[in-house]
């Protein structure tokens, strides 16, 4: 059996693991122990994402954001709070569509470990075009591999379903992306590459 990873030794030595060998971590990735610890992981790297991603898009838009920005700071807590349940929810139902026998809590545990990339991928985020892109991607390749080393999905299995779902999401962001920059003159301003009509 593989050393156990023990996430509460440090939340930046955690992250660094998810980030850098992210099959080793979650093939050693303890399935239970309760909430606690992965709740509190997940809350520091998704509050610093969030902050990241806040910050980022008032300096983006200006004057205009700054209520935007306070209210979103306010909220965000209890947002983020309410969304890591929500979001393993909805992995925990097709992971036992797709044959996981793991507990809601492990589907927890997955979800809120895989957050470990969220600094950086909200620092990525903002390379236009192709940032939020690679960061879906990122996200969806963890999810992959907690499929295969945490639920024990089949890895073809967890490529076709995850990928088309990641695919879809990718091309969905690039249209959307490419709609805004010629909508508004700020991102326009901001990005490096001009979209053209």
């Amino acid at each position: 059996m593989a050393e156990s990873i023990k996430p509460t030794n440090s939340i930046v030595y955690t992250a660094v693991q998810v980030i850098s060998n992210p099959r080793k971590f979650f093939s050693s990735m303890p399935r239970e122990g309760g909430f606690k610890e992965p709740m509190t992981f997940f809350f520091a790297m998704a509050a610093i994402g969030w902050l990241i991603n806040l910050t980022g898009t008032t300096l983006i838009l200006g004057k205009s954001s700054v209520v935007s920005f306070l209210v979103m700071a306010i909220v965000g807590p209890a947002i983020l709070f309410l969304s890591g349940f929500l979001g393993a929810l909805i992995l925990h139902i097709i992971w036992q569509i797709l044959g996981s026998d793991a507990s809601y809590e492990t589907s927890y545990r997955t979800l809120a470990y895989a957050t470990g990339i969220s600094p950086l991928t909200s620092l990525i985020s903002f390379i236009p075009v192709v940032g939020v892109p690679f960061s879906i991607a990122w996200a969806v390749f963890l999810i992959i591999i907690g499929s295969v080393e945490v639920h024990k999905i089949k890895n073809s299995l967890a490529w076709a379903v995850w990928g088309v779902v990641g695919l879809f999401l990718v091309v969905s962001t690039v249209v959307v992306q490419l709609n805004m920059h010629k909508t508004m003159p700020e991102l326009r301003a901001f990005s490096s590459v001009e979209v053209t009509k």
